[in-house]
């Protein structure tokens, strides 16, 4: 469970445990990305069976599957999900969640000046200035002139 998410990230129930038996058999007709199947088709493929599931929830299940390797290889993009059996394709797309997580850490690592400093300490005048240079435009001057 995430903190602050807790509505939709808490563990998985009982129901949709037993959800995983049909995540994996559908997964199988979904190897390769031009099979990739949208968090909403999901949905909609429950709804036909009269299972009402979120998309916080297919999300939380796909992530369950990825985490305890039931199955490995699947990945996703804007497209969808899908089973990926190249094995390029998965380390590149491996490394982009390396590079995303590594993001998601650089800023909650930012966010100890926060409570490290005094609240009148959080706009910093001198980092804006580098930026403002770099850029070479009129942000400072914009900056500096209106408060």
């Amino acid at each position: 469970m995430i903190d602050g998410f807790e509505q939709i990230t808490y563990d998985l129930t009982d129901a949709e445990y037993k959800l995983i038996p049909m995540f994996f058999k559908g997964f199988k007709n979904h190897i390769g990305e031009e099979k990739a199947i949208s968090n909403k088709q999901i949905r909609e493929m429950f709804a036909k069976k009269n299972i009402k599931i979120g998309d916080p929830r297919v999300r939380k299940i796909i992530n369950f599957l990825r985490r305890e390797r039931i199955i490995t290889g699947l990945i996703s993009s804007s497209k969808g999900y899908w089973v990926e059996l190249d094995p390029l394709k998965v380390k590149k797309y491996r490394e982009s969640l390396i590079q995303r997580a590594n993001e998601i850490y650089a800023v909650a690592d930012s966010l100890s000046d926060f409570v490290e400093e005094p609240p009148e300490k959080h706009f910093k005048l001198e980092k804006f200035k580098e930026f403002a240079v770099k850029i070479g435009n009129k942000l400072l001057e914009i900056i500096t002139t209106e408060g």
